[in-house]
């Protein structure tokens, strides 16, 4: 499913979207949040999340991830203002991680000084760009 453009409608799913059992693969494009996902915006079925552009995220919830026991890639691009991963880390099923294009965070995931390493550096494959 790719959602692009479209917060209202991101708005309007809430609650609905977290029960679709079958939905594996989510892109979201240019929505304009500071924060996502909302816990239980995600359905567990999800095996792959991409994040493209959106410019005024700032955070990951780790609530709205940590349920998240499919979910094998994560890729995030484009999100200039997104300050860094969760304090808690990401899910452990992530094996497949991509950030590209995302200045503030690529600095705090370098390894190894960054900030954020210690919380991807167990993901087998990881691409920073």
């Amino acid at each position: 499913m790719n959602l692009s453009n479209c917060s209202k409608v991101i708005a309007s799913l809430k609650g609905s979207l977290g029960a679709n059992t079958s939905l594996e693969i989510l892109s979201i494009w240019k929505v304009d949040v500071e924060s996502f996902p909302d816990e239980g915006f995600l359905p567990l079925s999800l095996t792959s999340l991409d994040i493209n552009c959106c410019t005024n995220l700032k955070k990951l919830n780790y609530k709205g991830l940590s349920h998240l026991l499919s979910l094998e890639k994560l890729k995030l691009q484009s999100c200039g203002n997104l300050q860094g991963l969760p304090d808690e880390g990401l899910p452990k099923s992530i094996s497949n991680l991509v950030i590209m294009d995302c200045a503030k965070l690529k600095k705090r995931c370098e390894k190894p000084g960054g900030e954020d390493w210690r919380k991807i550096a167990h993901i087998k494959n990881l691409g920073i760009y």
